[in-house]
């Protein structure tokens, strides 16, 4: 996996977590962007790469700070696919 990749799958992961964790519809978070409900569908499910306007135009509308989506899912605890952190922690710096 690419780098580009795993950030797509970084934002669709945070994107669909947070909406369903603060109770909103594909469509009220389309409408908050000002967009359509089809481009929500697409970042949720990793099809399309955001530029800096939408991840800040998806963070307002879910709540959260940008960089919130963009957190390593090992992160956030959870997994995509409700397994084990898909992407490992990074070894500690030596001195």
């Amino acid at each position: 996996m690419d780098v580009v990749e795993k950030y797509r799958r970084r934002v669709a992961y945070h994107a669909k977590r947070h909406r369903e964790s603060i109770g909103l519809s594909q469509s009220a978070v389309a409408e908050r962007m000002e967009t359509t409900n089809s481009r929500v569908s697409a970042i949720e499910n990793a099809r399309v790469s955001v530029g800096l306007d939408t991840l800040a135009k998806l963070a307002i509308a879910l709540g959260v700070d940008a960089y919130e989506l963009l957190l390593p899912m090992s992160e956030a605890g959870l997994t995509a696919d409700g397994g084990q952190p898909s992407e490992p922690t990074r070894p500690a710096r030596q001195a």
